[in-house]
């Protein structure tokens, strides 16, 4: 029994000999030339798989060995750094010098092929994924407008999460002249949802794949412009290409995202309507009857509309395996009474490098569940404005004002 306790009590003393080795080591880094703070610079010590990143105020705390040790301080758009720390020191400053060849010179073509700017014989164009989230949109491609040039985008009639139709530099044909959208290197199909054919009108716009994405989860789109910029992809890539490339997880301490906005909606202007005459006839559908003054049920019928977009994201690991984890909840009222849009969406993906970096592993997993009741529709016979507009004076509204389709 006393040589089990004398065992005991010499690993609690080599443990604790283990962890008093160890220190908190903590710092800023700093632009060398503006003195702002520098958000997630890489810090990783040398010779070991320890990492962390920096925090929104460039700080950073890291557990390291006892002694002299060396640093390394590393991110896009600076040029990397290495750093001595002796025993004695536990809080660092560092400044980072900007490096010419930063992120943005540097562009992902067709394949993921990656190229200078400056070396491209075709247009492209490259928009980062903080525009995007400026101010939100349930469907990402919306928020293009105005931020490429060439580039013409229609939304869609039927409200939020409708279908987008893009084209770069004009139509081409009488077919389709949407471009090829490549989601990290996946081509995919954007098949729009059903629209409304001729005056009548049909089925409603059931959005598209687009619709379904995550912006926060955006890192950039490239926009290349042109059948010569995506060659590599045939025929398929014969209107242009919009590359979609997504974030993924840093190595470093976990960091956590959370995003959430807010917008309102209001119709614009209302049409110059009469309700000076009644209903013609009994049976009619038009107001050209008695002259009297009857009551504008126009008038108050649209709503405010509200769209709440919420996400949160968790990113980190190791220089071996990085994971990203992202959930994003859409809930919006449209102006039109009855119209609601929610939508739940999820992505996980995981890098891992293997055999020292000569085999990458990388996958991803997206899921998006939208839940539409009564989305506007075009047309005559599905399009709610019909009635609204055309509902004969001198008859109570209200009987109709809730409408379902």
């Amino acid at each position: 029994m006393m040589k089990q306790v004398s065992i005991l009590v010499l690993c609690i003393m080599l443990m604790s000999s283990a962890f008093s080795q160890q220190r908190a080591l903590t710092g800023t880094v700093l632009d060398a030339t503006t003195n702002d703070p520098i958000s997630g610079v890489t810090v990783r010590v040398q010779g070991s798989t320890k990492a962390t990143s920096t925090d929104e105020a460039g700080k950073f705390s890291i557990e390291v060995p006892a002694g002299s040790l060396t640093l390394t301080f590393s991110t896009l758009g600076y040029s990397s750094l290495e750093k001595t720390v002796s025993a004695q020191e536990n809080n660092l400053t560092i400044k980072l010098t900007s490096s010419s060849n930063a992120i943005e010179d540097v562009v992902v073509t067709a394949l993921g092929i990656e190229r200078k700017a400056k070396s491209l014989t075709y247009s492209t164009q490259v928009v980062k994924g903080e525009d995007l989230t400026r101010v939100k949109d349930a469907n990402p491609m919306n928020n293009l407008t105005g931020k490429v040039s060439g580039v013409q985008i229609n939304r869609s009639n039927s409200g939020i999460g409708g279908s987008v139709n893009i084209v770069l530099r004009g139509f081409k044909s009488g077919r389709s002249n949407q471009p090829l959208y490549v989601i990290d290197g996946l081509p995919i199909t954007n098949t729009s949802g059903s629209g409304s054919e001729g005056a009548f009108g049909g089925d409603t716009d059931r959005g598209d794949v687009l619709s379904t994405l995550n912006a926060d989860d955006i890192a950039s789109i490239n926009v290349l412009k042109g059948a010569s910029a995506s060659a590599l992809y045939g025929s398929q890539g014969a209107n242009g290409a919009i590359m979609i490339t997504t974030k993924k997880g840093a190595a470093g301490n976990m960091k956590i995202d959370i995003s959430s906005g807010l917008t309102a909606d209001q119709a614009y202007y209302l049409p110059k309507l009469q309700y000076r005459y009644k209903q013609t006839t009994a049976d009619s559908e038009e107001s050209w009857g008695e002259k009297g003054t009857f009551n504008d049920h126009v008038d108050g019928f649209y709503d405010t509309g509200t769209t709440y977009i919420n996400s949160v994201s968790l990113s980190g690991g190791s220089d071996r395996m990085q994971n990203y984890f992202s959930y994003a909840n859409t809930s919006n009222k449209g102006i039109l009474p009855t119209n609601t849009f929610k939508q739940h969406s999820a992505t996980v993906r995981n890098t891992s490098n293997f055999f020292d970096s000569k085999l990458i592993f990388d996958g991803s997993l997206m899921y998006s569940n939208q839940d539409i009741h009564n989305r506007p529709s075009s047309g005559l016979y599905f399009n709610a404005l019909s009635g609204l507009y055309m509902f004969p004076r001198g008859l109570d509204f209200n009987k109709y004002k809730t409408y379902e389709y």
